[in-house]
């Protein structure tokens, strides 16, 4: 099952992790993490997690891997 986790955090941030989201819905993902960017405005940092071979973004506005 494919699965996108959403965090909160304590500098008012917002981290998305994707690790869960398999081939089929990755494009997907991928569209829904532009669309928060947009939404959001600020910065976002990408971080490539290896153990989970994905990405990770990170930042004042958006935090999210996929």
């Amino acid at each position: 099952m494919d699965s996108i986790e959403v965090e909160v955090l304590a500098d008012g941030s917002v981290k998305v992790t994707t690790d869960q989201i398999g081939t089929a819905n990755h494009r997907n993902a991928d569209d829904l993490l532009r669309l928060v960017d947009q939404l959001m405005g600020g910065t976002t940092t990408k971080r490539h997690n290896p153990v989970a071979r994905t990405d990770r973004h990170t930042g004042r506005k958006a935090v999210h891997g996929n």
